[in-house]
């Protein structure tokens, strides 16, 4: 499930698949209504049974979408499958993003740098980003949820 338009992010990553962001976001935006976001993922659900999970990921980062909270919870009040999201971790520091998600019942964020030098070489983040603030808010993550946190 994608809560955003195609490269929406806030990292342009030297391995995307997508090529290079051209405008990097930080604010949060409500990009598509939770209501279409739900019935759409719902017709799904029902045409195909049998799901087990339903991942919430994205051309781009999945925690700009500022109603993915709602869009979680909505879910998993119409469905009683899990729900996991695939991040980049790197807005897990404020505390909007971090209480959405909480929401989910496993949590991949990347990894994929040891220091600044690595991370800004490997991830080329929003400006506003720095390894010391991602790594921050993926330690407090880690110590609030509940969940499944990384591959299983």
């Amino acid at each position: 499930m994608n809560p955003i338009p195609m490269k929406v992010c806030n990292y342009s990553c030297v391995y995307c698949q997508l090529g290079r962001t051209k405008n990097l976001q930080i604010e949060r935006k409500k990009y598509f209504e939770t209501k279409d976001v739900i019935d759409s993922l719902y017709e799904r659900i029902s045409a195909n049974g049998g799901i087990d999970y339903i991942t919430f990921m994205g051309d781009g980062e999945p925690t700009l979408a500022a109603n993915l909270g709602e869009m979680v919870s909505e879910l998993k009040g119409l469905w009683d499958g899990k729900t996991a999201l695939i991040t980049n971790g790197s807005l897990l520091f404020k505390t909007d993003v971090k209480k959405d998600a909480l929401l989910f019942d496993v949590v991949s964020p990347t990894v994929a740098a040891g220091d600044e030098k690595k991370f800004r070489r490997i991830h080329r983040p929003h400006g506003k980003i720095t390894y010391d603030l991602y790594l921050k808010g993926l330690m407090q993550f880690s110590e609030e949820y509940g969940g499944i946190c990384g591959p299983k």
